[in-house]
């Protein structure tokens, strides 16, 4: 009688494990704008010691949106980031780049060449890359074709601000 009993549990097991065989569809994996992460506020240490005030914001435009920063490097009213297509995910979405902009006008009506500074391998640290709540702007800032005409001093330089962000 044992032995019927315990032939009929395990049926009864196995039979429970057997007809519960409906496996649930993984979902679909969907990419997700991760540009987003960095609209904010900053209070951002400049590399010569001070700090300033820096606001990025998302600009939608038709088809297209791009990130725009607010006063950076204390100098720029307003420089934006290279434009994307919406609902187009291009890789890497993590990266905030500065770089691109040749003859933008500072505070002042200088002109200046805001160039890419990608990763500085001399450093563990990731540019240009929100980790937390900090990015460390990473861009070379150059005024090679205007420097004479405009009467300032040749600037060719590589300048690393960090970013924290507070809002």
């Amino acid at each position: 009688m044992k032995k019927i009993i315990f032939y009929l549990l395990i049926l009864g097991l196995f039979c429970s494990l057997r007809c519960n065989n409906e496996k649930e569809e993984p979902k679909a994996y969907k990419p997700y704008d991760q540009r987003d992460q960095f609209v904010g506020t900053y209070i951002v240490k400049h590399d010569s010691g001070y700090y300033y005030t820096m606001v990025i914001s998302k600009i939608d435009s038709d088809e297209t949106w791009y990130l725009k920063a607010e006063n950076v490097a204390n100098m720029f009213a307003n420089l934006y980031t290279t434009g994307y297509q919406k609902n187009v995910f291009q890789t890497p979405l993590n990266i905030f780049s500065l770089g691109g902009h040749f003859g933008v006008k500072d505070k002042y009506n200088r002109t200046w060449d805001i160039g890419v500074g990608y990763d500085d391998s001399t450093t563990v640290e990731r540019e240009n890359t929100l980790v937390g709540n900090q990015i460390v702007l990473y861009y070379r800032l150059q005024n090679m074709p205007w420097w004479s005409a405009e009467g300032v001093p040749y600037h060719y330089a590589f300048h690393k601000h960090v970013a924290t962000k507070i809002q």
